[in-house]
């Protein structure tokens, strides 16, 4: 009987914050998210942040490349070449 009101508990208020999060993305759907934005939805029950698609792409990337063995290194390496040392590149 417990557990069954605990359940009942929590998902009505997972259905709030749901109701919520969809309430905001039907009003951010009639303005889209510009670039760079990130909105922050605080209630009693939680927290959500909504970024546009193109930065939560950017994120994954990000995260995926990062978790790649000496990814990081490489990235830093080639980046500190200078453009003097650098073959030119004759484009058609």
């Amino acid at each position: 009987m417990l557990l069954l009101m605990v359940w009942e508990s929590c998902v009505g208020h997972i259905l709030k914050i749901l109701m919520i999060v969809i309430l905001i993305l039907f009003i951010m759907s009639l303005s889209k998210i510009k670039y760079n934005n990130v909105i922050n939805i605080n209630t009693k029950e939680g927290k959500v942040i909504m970024m546009s698609e193109e930065d939560y792409n950017s994120l994954m990337e990000s995260l995926y490349l990062s978790g790649i063995p000496g990814m990081y290194e490489s990235i830093v390496e080639e980046a500190n070449i200078k453009l003097e040392n650098c073959d030119k590149i004759e484009w058609k």
